[in-house]
C-alpha cells in the first residue's frame, strides 16, 4: 500500500512537472513576441481602414461583398489597393493519406511510429484560418477542444470539410484526418487574418491556409469576371509578390518555429467564357467599376498556364501546396503522378520555385457542415493543403518524441519536406509540382537515421563564414544535401507591375558539394523557360538549394560548402541542411578575418570577396593566374569601411589564381581556387 502511495504521488509530481515544462516552452523570444504583436496592431489598423473603404464603394462599383457560390466556394471582399481596386479572398475548391504516405507513420503503418498527432506538445499549436469557421458538432470533432474567435462569421462547409482532413478522429475510417488524434484547433474567418496570424504565430507551429486572392478569370455561379487591369493580358496579380505576402515573410522570419501551409490555388479551373462571350470587367484603369464589357476578346490569358499562383502563396517562407490526383496505393512512378487539373502552377515572377509540395486535392471525403453525421466530397488545393499540413504536425511529433520535446525549426520542416519528396514531373524541382509530392515514410525515415544514413543541422552563418561539411557515403547511389533558411521579408513591386524579376532573397546562401572530381551546384529554374527541365548552376532567388549527385561512389568523401554571397543583412543567418546518402565525418568552418576574406572555397561560378578598406579612395581588383597573367582586371572609387564584389570565374580554366585588391598603400592578396562545376 505504501509503495502504491509512492508511485501515486511520483505520477502526480511528475504530470504537474511536465505540465509546466509544455506551458513555459517558449517557440519566440520575448523580443520576437513584442515585434508580432507590435505588427499585429498595425496589420490590423490597416485593414480596418482599407476594408471599410472597400464597403462604402462596393455598391456604386458592383463589387461582391461575400458570396458563397453553389459550388461551396466563399469570395469576401477585403480591401482596397494603392490603385483603388479592390482586394477579394476566396476558398481554393472546385465545383489524402495514401497519397502522402502518411499512413506509414500512424498507428499501424509500416514505420511502426504510431503517431497521431496526441502528443502534449502539439496542444494549441495547430491553426486554421478559411472563410468561415468549422462546424464543432460533427461527430468527428467529439472530445476535441476546437476554438473560435470571438466575433467571427459562422461555420461553413468549407472550413468544416478542411478541417476534418486535418483532425477528423476517424468515426468514419474513410474520412479520417491526418493528426486524427489531435486534440486541439484553433480556428478563424479569413477577414483580417494577416493581423490575427501575426498576433497568434509565437504560440502556433502549424496553421493552414486553403485561400488566396482572386486574380484572373472567376466564375462567380451566375457570370464570368475578368480581375485583370483592363489592356493587360494577364493579371499582374499571378506571381506577384505583394505586401500580404512580405508580411506573411516578416511573421515567419519573428516566428521561426511557425510554418505556414497555403493553397496554391485552383487558377487551372478557371479559364474564361469562350471567345465572343459576354463578360464583366473593371470599366478602365482608373474606374473600377465592375461592368459588362461585351464580348471576350481574344489575347486575354486563360489562367491554363505557367506563373498563376497569385500573391501570399508566393511568400518565400511558407509551404505552398499543390494538388494531384488520387494516389490510393502511394506514389510509385514518375509517371504514375498526375497534377489536378485545377492545380495552379509557378513560377513566381523573380523566378521561384512554386508550388513548393503536392498533396492529394481531387475527390477527397471528409466532414460537411450540413449535419453531425455527414461527410462530403470536395477537390481543390484546399483539399491538398490540410493533407500536407495534417501530416507534417506528425514530423514534428516524431522529431520531438527522439529530441527531448524539442521541435524542429521551421526551416528544417520545410527543407525536410522538399529533400524528401516523392520527384514527379521533370527530374528535380519544377514549375508544376514544386519538389515533388510529400512523401512521409522518407521524411520520418530520414529523421529516424540522423547520424547515421542521413544528417539533419540547424546552424547559424556568419558574416562571411564559410561552413564545410565532410560526408561520406554509404553506398554506390545518390548523395544530396539541402539547405532552408527563414529570410527576411523582400521588397513589394510598385501595385500593377508584372513579372518583375527582381530576386525577393535578402540573405543569399550557397550550398554545393565538392569532391576530387570537381564541384556540383545546386538546381535552377528559369523562369523564362517555364517548361525546361532544372538545370545546375548558382540559385540566386530561392531560399531552398539542393544539391543532388545521383551516383555518389561509396567510401569516397565528399565536402558539402555553405556560404553566402554579398552581405548578410544582421550580419548572419540561420539555416537548416538536410544530408541523405552519406554520414557526417567532420566539419571545418572559417570566419573572416582582419585581411582579405574571399568564398567559396573551391570556386565554380563566381567568388565573393570582402575586405575593409582603410581609407577612401580607388581600389584596384585583380585576379592572376599562375603564369602572372590577369584575367580580370577592375578599378573603382570606394569608400572607408565594408567592401564586397563579386567575380565571375565560370569562364576560368580549372586551377589556382590570387585575388589581389590595392587600395593606395594597402595591399591585399589572397589564393583561390577555381574547380569547373559538373
Amino acid at each position: 500500500m505504501k509503495r502504491l502511495l509512492q508511485a501515486i504521488v511520483y505520477c502526480l509530481i511528475f504530470v504537474c512537472f511536465t505540465g509546466e515544462v509544455f506551458a513555459q516552452r517558449k517557440l519566440v523570444n520575448d523580443v520576437q513576441k513584442r515585434n508580432l504583436e507590435d505588427f499585429s496592431k498595425q496589420l490590423s489598423a490597416s485593414f480596418t481602414a482599407s476594408k471599410q473603404r472597400a464597403l462604402s464603394l462596393a455598391a456604386s462599383k458592383n463589387w461582391i461583398t461575400r458570396k458563397i457560390t453553389p459550388g461551396g466556394r466563399v469570395i469576401v471582399l477585403q480591401g482596397v489597393n494603392s490603385l483603388g481596386f479592390p482586394r477579394f479572398l476566396r476558398t481554393s475548391n472546385t465545383e489524402a493519406a495514401a497519397a502522402t504516405r502518411t499512413n506509414a507513420v500512424q498507428p499501424g503503418g509500416e514505420l511502426d511510429l504510431d503517431l497521431s498527432g496526441s502528443a502534449n506538445i502539439l496542444v494549441d499549436e495547430l491553426a486554421i484560418w478559411d472563410g468561415g469557421t468549422v462546424f464543432r458538432g460533427h461527430q468527428e470533432f467529439s472530445g476535441k477542444n476546437i476554438t473560435i474567435a470571438a466575433n467571427q462569421t459562422g461555420a461553413i462547409e468549407h472550413t468544416t470539410h478542411v478541417a476534418g482532413t486535418l483532425v477528423s478522429r476517424g468515426a468514419n475510417p474513410l474520412a479520417k484526418g491526418m493528426a486524427f488524434n489531435a486534440t486541439t484547433l484553433r480556428s478563424f474567418d479569413f477577414d483580417n487574418d494577416v493581423s490575427e496570424i501575426s498576433n497568434n504565430a509565437a504560440g502556433l507551429l502549424i496553421s493552414n491556409h486553403s485561400y488566396g486572392d482572386i486574380a484572373g478569370w472567376d466564375f462567380d455561379g451566375g457570370r464570368w469576371t475578368w480581375y485583370g487591369l483592363p489592356g493587360d493580358s494577364e493579371d499582374y496579380l499571378f506571381g506577384f509578390y505583394d505586401e500580404r505576402a512580405q508580411a506573411w515573410d516578416k511573421i515567419a522570419f519573428e516566428a521561426p518555429y511557425y510554418l505556414i501551409v497555403e493553397s496554391a490555388g485552383n487558377s487551372h479551373a478557371y479559364t474564361g467564357p469562350s471567345v465572343g462571350s459576354t463578360y464583366y470587367g473593371y470599366e478602365s484603369r482608373t474606374d473600377q467599376t465592375i461592368v459588362e464589357k461585351g464580348p471576350r476578346p481574344e489575347g486575354i490569358s486563360d489562367n491554363d498556364g505557367y506563373d498563376v499562383v497569385s500573391t501570399t502563396g508566393n511568400a518565400k517562407n511558407i509551404l505552398t501546396v499543390g494538388s494531384v490526383n488520387q494516389l490510393p496505393n502511394g506514389p510509385q512512378s514518375a509517371a504514375g503522378v498526375r497534377v489536378s487539373s485545377f492545380s495552379s502552377w509557378g513560377p513566381t515572377d523573380d523566378g521561384r520555385i512554386k508550388p513548393d509540395i503536392m498533396g492529394m486535392g481531387s475527390g477527397v471525403l471528409s466532414t460537411s457542415a450540413n449535419g453531425a453525421n455527414l461527410y462530403s466530397t470536395l477537390s481543390g488545393t484546399s483539399m491538398a493543403s490540410p493533407n500536407v499540413a495534417g501530416s507534417i504536425l506528425l514530423l514534428q511529433e516524431y522529431y520531438a518524441r527522439l529530441h527531448s520535446d524539442s521541435v524542429m525549426r521551421s526551416a528544417t520542416l520545410k527543407g525536410l519536406v522538399c529533400h524528401t519528396a516523392f520527384d514527379a514531373g521533370n527530374a528535380g524541382p519544377d514549375y508544376i509540382y514544386g519538389w515533388g509530392v510529400l512523401d512521409m515514410r522518407k521524411a520520418a525515415q530520414t529523421i529516424t537515421d540522423n547520424g547515421t544514413l542521413s544528417y539533419i543541422h540547424e546552424a547559424t552563418l556568419q558574416q562571411a563564414q564559410v561552413s564545410n561539411y565532410q560526408i561520406t557515403a554509404n553506398n554506390n547511389g545518390p548523395l544530396w544535401a539541402t539547405i532552408c533558411w527563414t529570410d527576411q521579408e523582400g521588397t513589394v513591386a510598385a501595385v500593377g507591375t508584372l513579372n518583375n524579376r527582381t530576386p525577393k532573397l535578402v540573405n543569399d546562401l550557397d550550398v554545393r558539394i565538392s569532391s576530387s572530381t570537381g564541384v556540383v551546384n545546386p538546381w535552377v529554374l528559369d523562369p523564362e523557360n517555364p517548361a525546361s527541365a532544372a538545370t545546375r548552376s548558382d540559385n540566386v532567388v530561392d531560399n531552398v538549394e539542393q544539391v543532388y549527385i545521383p551516383t555518389a561512389v561509396a567510401g569516397q568523401t565528399y565536402t558539402i560548402t555553405v556560404s553566402n554571397k554579398g552581405i548578410l543583412r544582421n550580419g548572419k543567418q540561420d539555416y537548416s541542411i538536410i544530408v541523405s546518402g552519406g554520414r557526417l565525418t567532420g566539419t571545418t568552418a572559417t570566419s573572416p578575418g582582419e585581411g582579405l576574406t574571399v568564398f567559396p572555397v573551391p570556386a565554380s561560378d563566381f567568388v565573393t570577396a570582402l575586405l575593409n578598406i582603410k581609407a577612401a579612395g580607388t581600389l584596384r581588383v585583380q585576379l592572376i593566374d599562375m603564369s602572372g597573367r590577369i584575367v580580370y582586371n577592375k578599378t573603382q572609387n570606394v569608400q572607408e569601411g565594408t567592401f564586397n564584389t563579386q567575380i565571375a570565374v565560370n569562364n576560368l580554366a580549372s586551377g589556382t589564381y590570387v585575388l589581389r585588391m590595392i587600395a593606395g598603400s594597402q595591399v591585399e592578396s589572397k589564393k583561390v581556387l577555381v574547380v569547373r562545376a559538373n
